[in-house]
């Protein structure tokens, strides 16, 4: 089956954003995209985003960031991406003329980790390793997993900068200065739940996910 045909077979997509609540089909909805798994693939998602100008949308710039920076272990891994024009039925003023459809790699959320303190102790250690003080997690922790506690630490381009200058980790800060000329233009939106954990062998890796400002909000 076409993946074009999987979204088809809704009937809008109101159907995305409202799954049944036993169903582990659709694992994530956001202001321009959903996400639900591979059915042929349980270690792949599939991503679907509204876009409203392919030539100034600040999550297909992500897109193509990425995909010209597949070695860097902070973003996600892209197997296949298609940007659709919509047909007439499906356009909407708000919503755009054009759908981008991803197959990618599935990742984790922090707070899926919630159950298990172990890895979730772990996730927020390797923030801190990487530079974010532990005063920020330690807020997140109290605020009972408010996601917009980082997103006010990001807001503080000091707080970047000193990133990008002083992480111990090379590819969280190659990942952040390529990162600084987009939150520049789009405006960033990297809160606790833009941070996702891949697992491996050897622990955890956290990778970025939509660190940009939805330009559906334009």
């Amino acid at each position: 089956m076409d993946i074009q045909d999987l979204y088809r077979a809704r009937k809008s997509k109101a159907d995305f954003n409202r799954p049944d609540i036993d169903s582990e089909e659709t694992i994530g909805t956001g202001i321009q995209s959903m996400v639900y798994v591979h059915p042929r693939d349980k270690s792949k998602v599939v991503k679907i985003a509204d876009i409203k100008n392919p030539d100034n949308d600040s999550y297909l710039e992500f897109v193509r960031l990425i995909i010209s920076h597949q070695d860097n272990p902070f973003f996600p891994r892209i197997y296949n991406v298609k940007l659709y024009e919509k047909p007439p039925e499906d356009r909407t003023r708000s919503e755009g003329d054009y759908r981008l459809v991803m197959v990618m790699e599935r990742l984790y959320s922090i707070w899926d980790l919630m159950n298990n303190h172990r890895y979730m102790k772990a996730a927020l250690d390797e923030l801190v390793s990487l530079g974010i003080p532990d005063s920020v997690t330690q807020e997140y922790i109290d605020s009972q997993e408010d996601p917009t506690v980082l997103w006010d630490y990001f807001e503080d381009t000091d707080n970047i900068e000193d990133l990008i200058q002083y992480s111990d980790n090379h590819s969280f800060r190659e990942a952040m200065n390529t990162l600084v000329p987009y939150m520049r233009s789009f405006g960033q939106d990297m809160h606790m739940g833009n941070i996702m954990v891949r697992p491996t062998k050897n622990g955890i890796q956290l990778v970025i996910i939509d660190p940009l400002a939805a330009s559906l909000n334009d």
